[in-house]
C-alpha cells in the first residue's frame, strides 16, 4: 500500500491494480515538504498531501485546510477542503 500511495498521488501516468480511492490528476506540482528513513510527506498542487511511514505525529505538516481522504497501515491522504 505505501507504494500505491506514492504512486498515485505522484504525478506521473500510474497503472491502476487497486485502490482506485488514490488516483488523482496526473501533471501535478510536487512539494516535499519532510522526507526521513521512516516519513515522507509531500504536498501534490497544494490540493492533496500524502505521508508515507508509520510516524505518526506529522507536526503542522497538514494544515487546516485538509480532510482526511483516505488511509491504512503507516500511509494517510488528505485532500483541500473546498
Amino acid at each position: 500500500m505505501h507504494g500505491y500511495a506514492y504512486i498515485l498521488t505522484h504525478p506521473g501516468i500510474p497503472s491502476i491494480i487497486h485502490e482506485r480511492d488514490l488516483i488523482c490528476l496526473t501533471d501535478s506540482a510536487l512539494r516535499i515538504q519532510s522526507a526521513d528513513a521512516d516519513f515522507y510527506v509531500a504536498s501534490i498542487d497544494e490540493k492533496i498531501i500524502v505521508k508515507i511511514g508509520p510516524r505518526l505525529d506529522i507536526g503542522k505538516l497538514v494544515p487546516p485546510a485538509f480532510k482526511i481522504g483516505t488511509s491504512g497501515k503507516d500511509y494517510a491522504v488528505w485532500e483541500k477542503k473546498e
